[in-house]
């Protein structure tokens, strides 16, 4: 499995985008500037940030997952990823996939998001698939699964399935779902039932038949029947459906994320999290902040202190807003640049021929050129590394007897300001 954070569209295409709610504008804004006034009708999350519909990676797919190996105990089985060949490159990059390696429908505990997976005794008998859910910048769900692996071996004597299990039903919230019992290899088993909902089962759902609530909405459904002869199971998975997204009405920002506060390092900066559907609703949110350079770690907030790591970087947000009974939003709040971070330069000596220079602050790694002066004559030119953590001793040429005056001048980064030395006097004997 690839990850692939919102990162890239903070640092390249999303910052100069335009959406259309005024999240993010071309360039960015002061962190106190007066909001726009919001457009008359605000589209869906997904079409304020791409023109997208629902469907879109759905319509867009050129290769389904798949499963590769021979699904004996100790082969690896390799996933193939899901391709969406009919996207732009840009909006690829967007796309994230998680993976959830599924036994008899049910998440394998234990399994990580990953592309390999090697079946062990334990999962001997089971009906082996791996589940795929790719979405871009977060929303426009597609939940599929591979074709089923079987793995040989299992309980000897255990009722095996000569026919699958499989649901009917129209695929809509309230809409109700019915399994077909599985035809098992010997008579009189008894079927006990499970639903479950992207590889989890679905709490107190243990019925022939089960209701599709709001919460399934974009997400694949299947029903796993065990039966159970002479206190030995066997299990079948159905056929999955994929529950529509049609009749779920959509959190729609009608006035957008906003960011206000300081932007600069150790100011704080806040989120209005902006007004869904109008006001009508108040749901519950999430926060992610941005830089240029990516997600910022553990920045999940509504309120965050830029560090010296943003210093001249723009800072953005994104606010997921989730509600029982509608889809999940998304709102990008408008851009804030963090200013270059004040620095101080000093001069010391150090010995005969030698000098000390340190810039700060040092927990800013900076980098760029510092000039050694002796009045308006570059003597030294002296670039720092982020591994110097702004401090170098530097010797000097071969000077003349007599008093001599120097001074450090830094010009400064893309994060950091200008500074000098106030100046030092040396004297050669």
């Amino acid at each position: 499995m690839t990850k692939r954070p919102l990162a890239r569209a903070l640092s390249a295409a999303v910052i100069t985008a335009v959406v259309s709610a005024g999240a993010l504008v071309g360039g960015t804004t002061s962190a106190g500037a007066e909001p726009e006034a919001a457009p008359a009708a605000v589209e869906p999350a997904q079409q304020q940030l791409l023109g997208l519909d629902l469907g879109l990676l759905e319509k867009v797919l050129t290769a389904p997952p798949q499963l590769l190996g021979t699904g004996d105990v100790g082969d690896p089985l390799s996933l193939v990823e899901p391709v969406f060949g009919l996207l732009s490159p840009v909006l690829q990059s967007l796309v994230t996939t998680d993976i959830t390696w599924l036994c008899d429908g049910v998440a394998i505990p234990g399994v990580g998001n990953v592309t390999r997976f090697v079946p062990t005794e334990a999962q001997a008998g089971c009906q082996l698939a791996a589940q795929t859910v790719s979405s871009l910048l977060g929303l426009l769900p597609l939940s599929l699964v591979t074709d089923i692996i079987p793995i040989p071996g299992g309980v000897a004597g255990a009722p095996r399935a000569t026919t699958a299990a499989s649901i009917s039903g129209t695929p809509e919230v309230g809409q109700t779902l019915a399994v077909t019992d599985p035809v098992w290899d010997t008579a009189d088993v008894t079927n006990t039932y499970a639903w479950v909902r992207n590889g989890t089962p679905i709490a107190g759902a243990t019925a022939p038949t089960y209701q599709v609530t709001a919460q399934d909405a974009g997400k694949q459904i299947t029903a796993r029947v065990t039966g159970t002869k002479a206190g030995k199971s066997g299990a079948s998975v159905s056929n999955p459906l994929t529950i529509s997204t049609e009749t779920v009405e959509q959190l729609v920002a009608t006035a957008a994320p906003r960011i206000s506060g300081t932007p600069r390092t150790g100011g704080v900066l806040s989120i209005d999290p902006g007004t869904w559907l109008g006001g009508l609703v108040s749901p519950l949110f999430e926060y992610q902040w941005y830089s240029s350079a990516g997600p910022i770690r553990g920045a999940t907030s509504r309120e965050y202190v830029p560090t010296l790591a943003e210093a001249g970087r723009p800072v953005a947000a994104t606010v997921t807003a989730r509600l029982p009974g509608f889809l999940d939003g998304l709102g990008i709040t408008n851009v804030v640049r963090v200013p270059t971070a004040g620095t101080r330069t000093r001069l010391a000596r150090a010995g005969a021929r030698l000098v000390a220079l340190r810039v700060t602050p040092a927990k800013a790694h900076p980098t760029g050129t510092v000039r050694l002066l002796q009045g308006g004559k570059v003597v030294r030119t002296v670039r720092l590394q982020a591994a110097d953590n702004g401090r170098r001793t530097v010797r000097l040429p071969r000077l003349v007897r007599g008093t001599h005056r120097l001074r450090a001048v830094y010009l400064g980064s893309r994060t950091l300001t200008r500074s000098s030395s106030t100046t030092l006097r040396l004297r050669v004997r």
